[in-house]
């Protein structure tokens, strides 16, 4: 309750999450810039402005593919902007998260929380910074 999700991209997958989140009474929020935010809303998710908006939230799926605009896209600006206890999911390519910057989200924002269904290429230095806290903070 009172838990919110913000999906970066709203495809096949994102819709599907997003019908998980229901289920669990999170409120839903998509930015997709090729999806019309009409559809977005007809498919029960409120559609946000900008990208930079999806990173209010306590939550934020990513599920956009890699090209060149989203390369390293979510890095260490997007990422601060995230409420206390924020955490990013990445099942999209891990290349979309900017790997150096996040280190330095992790240093300053103690309650951050990072999921990835693939290792980031740096993911000993995370564990090395995270120590104990590393299957807490970052899976």
């Amino acid at each position: 309750v009172n838990r919110e999700l913000a999906l970066y991209g709203f495809g096949a997958v994102a819709r599907a999450v997003h019908k998980l989140a229901q289920g669990f009474g999170m409120k839903t929020f998509a930015y997709d810039p090729f999806i019309p935010k009409e559809a977005i809303a007809a498919g029960g998710a409120t559609p946000v402005e900008s990208i930079p908006e999806l990173f209010t939230h306590q939550y934020v799926s990513l599920h956009v593919p890699l090209t060149d605009e989203t390369k390293e896209s979510i890095n260490k600006e997007l990422l601060m902007k995230m409420p206390k206890g924020g955490t990013l999911i990445n099942t999209a390519r891990h290349e979309v998260v900017h790997e150096g910057q996040i280190l330095e989200v992790f240093k300053e924002k103690p309650d951050f929380c990072y999921l990835s269904d693939v290792a980031p290429k740096n993911a000993e230095e995370i564990k090395a910074l995270l120590g104990d806290k590393y299957m807490k903070r970052a899976i």
